[in-house]
């Protein structure tokens, strides 16, 4: 019961169009606790990956599993305000629409990465295309951000 609750994020992986989408909605709106607080985000990621490997889902991706898309734009939102110190809304955006577009498309080397821990048959793949396409969103994120002043 907790498993679920838990990777699902409360529930909202299981809604039934886009889960992945809806899962990403949490970690932004987290933003300022990434800022705030960032040694959670590695706790909440040694934390999924002891509830996944537990889960025994023999190296499937199931859709219903979005802590990882929380840990991604956690991710995405920390290298952003690593940066400029704050948060802009078109920024949040911007880190929004890259994170789907990476975690959707997964693009080299994304692909690479998930493909290389599936291989070696570890739980591990469900997490860290997410922090991969998270890492490319914060950064794609800073490179066209134009330079307005957030803060």
């Amino acid at each position: 019961m907790f498993k679920r609750f838990f990777l699902s994020v409360c529930y909202i992986g299981y809604i039934p169009f886009a889960p992945g989408t809806w899962g990403s909605v949490p970690g932004l709106l987290l933003c300022s606790v990434w800022a705030r607080y960032p040694w959670v985000l590695p706790i909440l990621f040694c934390l999924s990956y002891l509830v996944v490997k537990n889960c025994n889902l023999e190296n499937e991706d199931p859709r219903w599993i979005v802590i990882d898309e929380v840990i991604g734009m956690g991710t995405a939102c920390f290298l952003y305000f690593c940066y400029y110190g704050c948060y802009h809304w078109l920024g949040l955006l911007f880190l929004f629409c890259f994170f789907r577009i990476f975690d959707i498309f997964k693009p080299f080397p994304i692909d690479w990465v998930e493909k290389a821990m599936r291989r070696l048959n570890v739980p591990f793949s469900i997490l860290i295309d997410d922090v991969v396409a998270g890492i490319f969103a914060g950064l794609a994120a800073l490179f066209v951000m134009p330079p307005v002043v957030c803060c």
